[in-house]
């Protein structure tokens, strides 16, 4: 997450959907570190307890007032 060198991340989440599906898996996101206009944030999934198919990962930090988001469609295959 790149922010303003004064700005500090303060609240991070994941969001898996299922693509075509309203439910969806949270996971709040903790910084890893953080650089002076940046935030580093890690976190690994299991894709193993995602059925094969189509899924929506929304990414969003919030810092002071604002926040960020991004969307991105991946696929689960069997193994």
């Amino acid at each position: 997450v790149y922010t303003s060198t004064d700005t500090k991340v303060t609240q991070a989440l994941a969001q898996i959907t299922r693509a075509g599906q309203s439910r969806r898996r949270e996971y709040p996101l903790t910084p890893t570190y953080s650089l002076p206009g940046q935030t580093v944030i890690r976190r690994l999934f299991a894709l193993r307890e995602f059925e094969p198919g189509d899924y929506i990962l929304t990414l969003e930090a919030r810092a002071d007032k604002r926040t960020a988001s991004r969307r991105v469609l991946f696929t689960v295959t069997d193994p």
